[in-house]
């Protein structure tokens, strides 16, 4: 009985067959990160202006900074806009 169990098994092991891996060749896309403005062409920040103590030569300091600032802004907002923005087109 020990050897008809071990005659058959061996048997039945010389007929099983292993299937080969197949080998699958798959595009994967990953996103890269682009620069939308070359960081040489930013401008740099206005310089911090100190206040000083008569109120009303502080208030044209303030509005010449805020304007120094505006001017700035909008600098960097017509550097980035066009470049970095996409418009949706339907």
């Amino acid at each position: 009985m020990r050897r008809l169990a071990i005659a058959s098994f061996l048997a039945l092991t010389g007929c099983a067959t292993t299937l080969a891996p197949k080998i699958v060749t798959r595009d994967v896309f990953i996103p890269t990160p682009q620069r939308c403005v070359d960081p040489a062409k930013i401008p740099n920040e206005p310089a911090e202006t100190v206040l000083s103590i008569d109120a009303r030569q502080a208030a044209d300091q303030a509005s010449r900074q805020a304007k120094l600032l505006r001017a700035w802004g909008r600098e960097l907002r017509a550097l980035i806009v066009p470049a970095c923005t996409k418009e949706n087109s339907k």
